[in-house]
């Protein structure tokens, strides 16, 4: 039963990372089509924000796979201790970001937040495309 678990933990990890490419395309798309000037700097910051939201994912699918297995309140601090890393890791890849001598440092904020928002759209969509795959 355990292996079943890590599998199916496995196979809903790699499905958020393909969802989150899926997502940092289409919206690399746009940019391609109306953001010509700047496309540069759009694609520098959509794919840090991307590379981010991937480790983020791993970070969390690790987090979980170890807080799990620990006592309630350890589990609580636990996650709650990787969150706030999380949080500060995001907030030191858009500083970066924003310091970076590459194009426009707002188009590169921008599109930084938005691949790291990638990770919102891929944890929305993701039952939907489990339900998909599953059939």
């Amino acid at each position: 039963m355990e292996e079943k678990s890590q599998k199916d933990d496995k196979y809903v990890l790699k499905g958020m990372m393909i969802l989150i490419f899926i997502y940092s395309f289409f919206v690399q798309i746009i940019g391609i089509l109306f953001f010509r000037k700047n496309l540069g700097a759009y694609s520098f910051g959509l794919w840090i924000g991307v590379g981010t939201a991937l480790g983020m994912a791993v970070h969390m699918w690790r987090t979980l796979r170890i807080g799990l297995d620990l006592e309630m309140q350890a589990c609580e601090t636990y996650i709650r201790k990787q969150s706030f890393i999380r949080y500060i890791c995001v907030v030191a890849v858009l500083i970066l970001v924003i310091f970076l001598p590459i194009g426009d440092s707002g188009v590169r904020s921008i599109l930084c937040f938005m691949g790291i928002m990638g990770l919102k759209a891929a944890a929305y969509l993701q039952p939907f495309v489990h339900k998909i795959l599953r059939r």
